[in-house]
């Protein structure tokens, strides 16, 4: 009887790859441990198992003291030797790297922990050259806070991040809270061109620096497929404006083949909109949350109007734009198969009494000839899904 070692390559990564599926909310591989067992085995298994294994590298910097779990104090340990051996060039492994998750956000200047700062330094000291060590990165997601005193950290890993000729964008770039505390940083995205992905996120403050860096970045990024903008004020002074976002998309020699798009807390209107649809005829994914405008149910309407007008959005049957909160999927479109328009609690404009007619299962609509469109709504603490001739 033949043995395993006798199976041709590809039956065994058929084999392990069936038995090791990946978790699709976290990325993680099933099976992770009875994976590196096996590539112990032989020469064979490592080679052939090395590209599964370090894939996904996870670098992700928790204080063994803040936290209690076993896990938190193998992650500190853990990154701290990968980010040494990258920037030592003591292992190859990490050449099969696509996809980066790395977490910086516990680096804070805390007085009474200085292993904190301790870790802050050393990772600062080898950082770069630790990332110029993933010579096959594709995307990163990053999650950091930017305080005067981690900043420094931020230019190193974006300027390594610049270097490597595989990288094509942020999965997710997310700046948490403490962003409020050192509104100005000297933190730059200039560095970077030609991205096919760019997602960001940030709460709390308007940072008006980052504004213009993400405007001048997307003029630099012909190829752009992805882009995602999500915003969590901490007020409603002063809302972001698509047309401050795309300000130099001007500057392209030709339009973007954009298919995703997501906007939250960006003030849209439908003349904005418009401006920027030649932009847009490529779109399979539109999703546009909490649009702070006092008009955004018109506006919402307006874009569903140029979506169709422009011929992204093709609709059999009789259907009519949106006035409140909905989600469509739809195959009789031409390129657009979801489409989210949200607005806020406040402008809710449905009565109740509508919301108690038919309730459906599904919250997407399908074309028909009555024109009833599904809408996921959200009164008091009940969520709903209600049909309504518009």
């Amino acid at each position: 009887m033949s043995g395993s070692h006798d199976l041709p390559d590809e039956i065994i990564l058929e084999i392990v790859e069936f038995a090791t599926p990946i978790y699709p909310l976290t990325g993680n591989r099933i099976g992770y441990e009875e994976l590196r067992n096996l590539r112990l085995v032989s020469k064979r298994f490592h080679d052939l198992l090395s590209p599964l294994l370090f894939s996904t590298l996870r670098l992700r910097f928790k204080d063994p003291n803040f936290s209690e779990s076993e896990t938190a104090a193998a992650d500190y340990i853990r990154s701290q030797g990968i980010v040494k051996a990258l920037a030592t060039g003591t292992t190859t492994v990490f050449l099969h790297t696509k996809r980066l998750y790395l977490d910086t956000t516990i680096l804070l200047p805390l007085e009474d922990k200085k292993d904190i700062l301790s870790t802050r330094t050393f990772v600062s000291d080898n950082i770069y050259n630790a990332i110029c060590g993933l010579k096959n990165l594709r995307t990163v997601n990053w999650f950091s806070n930017l305080t005067p005193d981690t900043v420094e950290l931020g230019i190193k890993i974006n300027h390594a991040l610049s270097t490597l000729s595989s990288f094509q964008g942020f999965e997710d770039l997310h700046f948490d809270s403490s962003l409020t505390f050192h509104p100005r940083p000297s933190f730059t995205l200039k560095s970077f061109t030609n991205l096919t992905i760019f997602r960001i996120h940030w709460e709390w403050r308007r940072p008006k620096h980052l504004i213009r860096e993400i405007a001048s970045l997307l003029s630099r990024c012909p190829e752009l497929t992805e882009f995602s903008l999500r915003y969590c004020p901490s007020s409603q002074r002063k809302h972001i404006t698509l047309r401050e976002i795309f300000a130099e998309i001007g500057h392209l020699e030709r339009p973007w083949k954009l298919q995703k798009l997501e906007l939250k807390s960006v003030e849209i209107s439908p003349d904005d909109f418009r401006a920027y649809i030649h932009h847009l005829k490529h779109l399979t994914f539109l999703q546009i949350l909490k649009c702070p405008s006092p008009r955004a149910a018109t506006a919402c309407g307006g874009i569903w109007n140029i979506l169709q007008q422009r011929g992204v959005l093709k609709c059999q049957g009789k259907q009519y734009p949106p006035k409140a909160q909905a989600r469509y999927r739809s195959n009789s479109w031409k390129n657009l198969i979801y489409l989210s328009l949200y607005l806020p609690r406040r402008q809710w404009t449905i009565s109740r009494s509508i919301l108690k007619s038919r309730i459906f299962s599904k919250p997407y609509v399908h074309s028909n000839p009555a024109g009833l469109v599904a809408i996921n709504s959200t009164v008091g603490s009940r969520n709903k899904t209600a049909a309504i001739n518009i």
